[in-house]
């Protein structure tokens, strides 16, 4: 089988990667992982790999807002280290081609993927390629990341910041961000009203987490009649300061012109 595959990949210019998987039976995902990598590993050139948080099957509401589960990536990523380091492949590229928030997906939880489809489309729209270290201190319930954003997404700035995350409590949040300014910008928002400009994309389910319609900053988003394009995605200015208010149950996306983060000049 190994050589029917390499002559395959060299005959059609291909490139070979082996996916490992997680799901149910972890215990034989690893032992079938672990064979794979100590026999044929050689002709491959890249590894990836399926995460998903839990069982579609068994999921209840209550586990999409449960900060545990979505502490599983933590523990699934050292374990695939843990499979991959014994056997010398450190010039391979460990890839995550495959994730979702669970599989084996039931349709009466479809509706919280549609606010899921919507945030990627946000994330395609708004974040370019680099990224850079930031440090948060959080209730459990609320998680916030941060990347540069794409280049003259927000008109007369060309370089900008976008944190994104979501709350998954059942109260607001307010976030404060630091360390974007000067010390004194800090201290005095006085100074110019532009450097605390945010242009906000807030997403939430409309009535409850299970609706069907999903609002942007209240208003509901709608596909082309066609499902060929979407509605313009507008955002709405707020104030950085004294800090930004995340509504229960939401996902939001924060693009803020910032000066001082040299990898987005990059």
């Amino acid at each position: 089988m190994q050589k029917i595959l390499i002559k395959f990949s060299n005959d059609h210019n291909l490139r070979v990667n082996w996916e490992l998987g997680n799901g149910k039976h972890s215990g034989e995902v690893v032992k079938c992982n672990t064979q794979f990598l100590k026999n044929g590993v050689r002709p491959i050139d890249a590894i990836t790999w399926h995460q998903y948080y839990i069982n579609g099957r068994t999921v209840v509401g209550e586990n999409f807002l449960d900060p545990e589960v979505f502490d599983l990536l933590k523990s699934q990523i050292l374990q695939i280290r843990k499979i991959t380091q014994p056997y010398n492949i450190w010039n391979k590229p460990i890839w995550l081609g495959e994730t979702s928030s669970a599989y084996c997906g039931e349709p009466q939880y479809y509706q919280i993927h549609l606010s899921d489809w919507w945030m990627l489309v946000l994330y395609k729209n708004l974040l370019g390629l680099m990224w850079y270290c930031a440090y948060t201190a959080c209730l459990p319930k609320v998680r916030l990341y941060s990347h540069c954003t794409k280049r003259n997404v927000i008109a007369g700035n060309p370089t900008s910041i976008t944190v994104f995350g979501f709350n998954m409590g059942n109260s607001s949040a307010n976030i404060r961000i630091e360390g974007l300014y000067p010390h004194e910008y800090e201290l005095n928002t006085d100074k110019d009203a532009l450097l605390t400009t945010v242009y906000a994309f807030e997403i939430t389910a409309k009535d409850s987490l299970f609706s069907h319609m999903i609002l942007l900053n209240g208003r509901l988003l709608k596909m082309s009649r066609n499902n060929t394009r979407c509605q313009n995605l507008v955002p709405k200015v707020i104030s950085l300061r004294p800090f930004v208010t995340m509504l229960p149950l939401s996902s939001c996306f924060l693009v803020i012109p910032s000066p001082r983060v040299r990898a987005c000049y990059l």
